[in-house]
């Protein structure tokens, strides 16, 4: 869903392998902020890893 005055992207859904969705809503947001890039990053070596023991 876009907001009609600034076609930002306020929420979404996603369905899983199993069907079901979940839904996500954004608001309050602010723009300009910096963000350490490492948050965003997915450790899909540690992933694999927990998933084979």
């Amino acid at each position: 869903m876009f907001d009609r005055a600034t076609n930002e992207l306020r929420q979404w859904t996603v369905t899983d392998a199993q069907g079901l969705d979940t839904t996500v809503a954004v608001y309050n947001l602010k723009g300009g902020m910096d963000w350490n890039k490492d948050l965003f990053k997915i450790p899909y070596g540690r992933i694999a890893i927990s998933e084979r023991q």
